[in-house]
């Protein structure tokens, strides 16, 4: 393994791609259940596979940037600060502002969840309860946190054998529990502890240590090319695989994304996209991709509730206010990067040691 992995410039504008479709995707459902209008006649619907995408990402890219860490023993708790100061204190901030806007609002319900103390829990310490955090995109974070500790614990404390038999091994008891435990998959804490997420998370782990290890092999395009088919095929047929058992639909999509960003991250390293890289406004929505997964829904919602006021979404033209909406959200998210993530990362993460972690 290299010390110094090349950057993958194209997962970044994967993850920018990603960001928007979940931002467009949670313009309709926003739009479609709080105002019962249809954005778009739903194209936008399987943006909700984001999370899917995402969670496979984040095992690849934490094991692509801290292969060279695999076995050193003596930069876990470095690894672990850098992840806590990347993440935490941003959504710390963000929840609490929602919170002293709920209080100065008078009260907050979304469904059947009020603001008590499950939901602090859920949303401070990251907890699972089985409430939703206060900002409602959080409700990842818990498997973040979690996998951050395993690939300190087995990986950098361990080894890459430790980090690899952890995965498998967890990623075998997802599937055990879900086969032969299929009443107790609803009940905490084993809901959390076999979700099929954490098996789409080592996914990603394995399927980067693969990469690194056959570096300079062929096959990229090709596995472009089986994972787009299984891609395309999925959202062609997404009404029939969503009658499928949860593990069996986060199966699919774990393979198929991890067949496209292995494939993606191969092509790149072997020189074959040239010396092309993605525009930059798409390398910009990449870098704010954090912020704005945490700031977009409370964006949307407010924004929506303005439109529904002024009537705007009872026009002929309410797909372009909404679209117009989307776009604000994300430019919030650009927003909050500028004036709130990057000053924070710029204070906290000043040690040099800690500053190369930039994930």
């Amino acid at each position: 393994m290299p010390d110094k992995p090349p950057h993958l410039h194209w997962l970044d504008a994967g993850r920018a791609v990603a960001s928007l479709a979940v931002v467009l995707h949670h313009v309709g459902s926003i739009a479609k259940q709080q105002h019962g209008v249809d954005f778009a006649g739903g194209v936008f619907s399987l943006g909700q596979l984001r999370p899917d995408f995402f969670f496979v990402l984040s095992g690849f890219i934490i094991t692509w940037v801290h292969g060279r860490s695999l076995g050193s023993r003596i930069e876990a708790g470095a690894f672990l600060r850098a992840r806590f100061l990347r993440l935490y204190p941003l959504l710390f901030i963000l929840t609490s502002v929602k919170i002293a806007i709920i209080l100065y609002l008078g009260g907050w319900r979304w469904k059947e969840q009020a603001l008590d103390a499950s939901t602090l829990v859920s949303s401070y310490l990251l907890i699972p309860t089985g409430q939703y955090p206060v900002l409602l995109a959080a409700w990842t974070m818990p498997y973040e946190a979690l996998f951050y500790i395993i690939f300190a614990i087995t990986g950098i404390l361990g080894s890459t054998r430790t980090l690899i038999f952890t995965a498998v091994a967890w990623s075998l008891g997802v599937v055990t529990f879900h086969v032969f435990f299929p009443g107790q998959v609803d009940l905490l804490p084993w809901r959390f502890i076999f979700s099929p997420y954490h098996l789409q998370v080592f996914a990603g782990t394995l399927a980067c240590l693969l990469v690194r290890h056959a570096q300079g092999l062929s096959g990229g395009r090709t596995l472009l090319l089986v994972s787009g088919c299984l891609i395309l095929a999925g959202m062609w047929g997404h009404q029939m695989l969503s009658t499928l058992p949860s593990l069996l639909i986060r199966c699919w999509w774990a393979t198929a994304f991890c067949g496209l960003i292995a494939g993606a991250a191969m092509v790149e390293c072997q020189g074959s996209l040239g010396s092309g890289r993605p525009p930059r406004w798409l390398s910009l929505l990449a870098v704010s991709s954090y912020s704005t997964y945490l700031v977009h829904g409370p964006a949307l919602v407010v924004m929506l509730a303005l439109c529904s006021r002024w009537n705007l979404l009872e026009s002929a033209n309410k797909d372009t206010v909404l679209l117009a909406c989307a776009t604000l959200a994300v430019s919030a998210g650009v927003l909050c990067h500028f004036f709130a993530e990057k000053p924070l990362q710029k204070l906290l993460l000043s040690r040099p040691a800690v500053n190369s972690v930039k994930i």
